[in-house]
């Protein structure tokens, strides 16, 4: 017997609740797991689902990985089980990880489903790399108009890779300072923050620039405090994106259209 649909929505809304607050809701996080250990027998993929994001939000990699590869073997494994495997690592903020289930699951599902090419375009960006998302995107133009809205990818994939040679700098550099930014955010309980990405043209120097906002679930107040905490991490390590002056990450809030500078 498969969870239906609703069932699948109702574990995972209740999951996203309970690390929404801080500290996280430990009792929600544990009574979800319990029951998603009583539907092993009945559903294993999707109990091995609910499991492996459980594990992630509980900073364990390896079972993550071990629980979300059992679900993706099941006969019933869709391109949300995909999904729910990327969204788990970025919680973890693995991202090495994260590129190894894309190159190893991600060709079947993103071939079929433009859900699960979306998804993957979208976590590589919050993950830091524009390059790799840019690439995705490219590859499957079918896809392009559904990926394009929620992203805005088009209008910078053929470009971002110019602005890194212009700086003489790699897309390991944007991530080097994206992690610093998220890791900032997850130490101060946001554990997801979408990332989005513009190209900003600069005629006064001749080189333009790249812009990474990365939005998060709080209020305008809370979006400035976690401003200044990114900036903080910014001035306090060697961030070669950002001190070039070719990425400004800034810190958005996804309540309200307020966006605040980060560096």
């Amino acid at each position: 017997m498969t969870a239906s649909p609703a069932l699948r929505s109702d574990f995972f809304d209740r999951l996203a609740e309970a690390i929404s607050r801080y500290p996280h809701d430990e009792f929600a996080i544990h009574q979800v797991r319990r029951e998603a250990e009583n539907l092993r027998k009945r559903d294993p993929m999707f109990a091995n689902e609910i499991l492996g994001a459980v594990a992630s939000i509980q900073g364990d990699a390896a079972k993550t990985a071990r629980l979300f590869e059992m679900a993706l073997a099941q006969p019933s494994a869709d391109d949300q089980t995909f999904t729910n495997y990327l969204v788990s690592l970025c919680v973890l903020q693995d991202n090495a990880a994260l590129i190894a289930a894309i190159e190893k699951f991600g060709p079947a599902w993103m071939r079929r489903s433009s859900h699960a090419a979306m998804a993957a375009v979208n976590i590589l960006l919050e993950a830091g790399y524009p390059i790799r998302a840019a690439e995705t995107y490219m590859k499957f133009p079918e896809f392009s108009e559904q990926i394009d809205s929620l992203t805005g990818i088009g209008l910078w994939a053929k470009d971002v890779g110019q602005v890194l040679a212009a700086y003489g700098l790699s897309e390991s550099d944007i991530e080097s300072a994206v992690v610093a930014g998220r890791s900032t955010l997850a130490r101060n309980g946001v554990r997801r923050s979408a990332g989005r990405v513009s190209v900003i043209p600069d005629v006064s120097v001749g080189r333009p620039s790249i812009l990474y906002q990365l939005s998060v679930d709080t209020s305008a107040e809370g979006a400035a405090d976690l401003e200044s905490r990114v900036f903080d991490s910014y001035c306090a390590g060697n961030f070669p994106a950002i001190d070039s002056g070719m990425l400004t990450v800034m810190v958005r809030c996804a309540r309200e259209t307020h966006d605040v500078a980060a560096a």
